[in-house]
């Protein structure tokens, strides 16, 4: 495997004991995306796999799976790491550029940053391939942190990252995660569809097919531009609207 830089890893654990260091604290970032032990094991983990999310991907097969990130294959080889957390390592680095579009609206206020249905759909895509996605945006943050390291003071002793890098970063992210919380997505992964594809189906008066899953899409992207609302009409005539897109027959 080719070795990845650390030169500016430490920013990343020394970023996540800061975090840990300010738990119960008001507006506090770990307690927001570390809620549970399991979280708190995992995110020590994918502080050490931030340096290899520098090293370009391999290329992919004409015809197969996508290969490993890095990453993962560096956690399974180097400390034997579960299927799960290689799961969640995979889907840290492949949401990785979908996490920064969107923390990129909430930067410059572009106005696609008020479309609940966008951010709420990115949170249960990125829950639903690898779950733990508070735990992936964590990792998003650690990695950015290392990768703009670039204040750095020395001592006679040791030599520290800069704080106002780092809490540039932080700012930035916490902004971020505040309008997540402003746009109540934080639990999208836990809404509850109000038609499933066979009702969906009958609804449409047609036959359960292929067009179900991005169909049903279209239905979790009207329910979270209308929070609240449980009769699925209007959810269903948006499908129907789209049919020849879905090809629906």
């Amino acid at each position: 495997m080719p070795r990845p830089d650390i030169s500016n890893w430490r920013a990343a654990y020394e970023c996540l004991q800061h975090l840990a260091q300010e738990r119960g604290v008001r507006g506090s970032i770990y307690d927001l995306l570390v809620e549970y032990e399991d979280a708190n094991y995992l995110s020590w983990t994918l502080a050490a796999l931030t340096p290899w999310e520098q090293l370009p991907d391999e290329e992919p097969p004409k015809a197969g799976k996508l290969p490993l990130p890095l990453a993962t294959s560096a956690s399974r080889e180097g400390i034997k790491a579960t299927n799960k957390m290689c799961d969640v390592i995979t889907a840290a680095h492949r949401h990785r550029p979908s996490m920064l579009e969107l923390k990129r609206l909430v930067d410059s206020k572009d106005e696609r940053m008020s479309e609940r249905d966008r951010f709420g759909v990115a949170i249960q895509n990125w829950e639903a391939r690898g779950g733990h996605w508070r735990s992936q945006v964590l990792y998003s943050i650690l990695v950015d942190v290392m990768e703009r390291a670039d204040d750095i003071s020395t001592t006679p002793d040791t030599q520290t990252f800069g704080d106002t890098a780092r809490d540039k970063v932080l700012q930035e992210w916490g902004r971020f995660l505040d309008h997540l919380k402003t746009l109540d997505v934080m639990f999208a992964p836990g809404i509850a569809r109000i038609i499933d594809g066979h009702q969906l189906a009958g609804a449409l008066g047609v036959k359960p097919g292929k067009w179900m899953a991005p169909a049903l899409d279209i239905v979790m992207a009207w329910q979270l531009r209308n929070p609240g609302k449980t009769d699925p009409a209007a959810a269903i005539e948006e499908v129907r609207a789209r049919s020849k897109e879905l090809g629906i027959r």
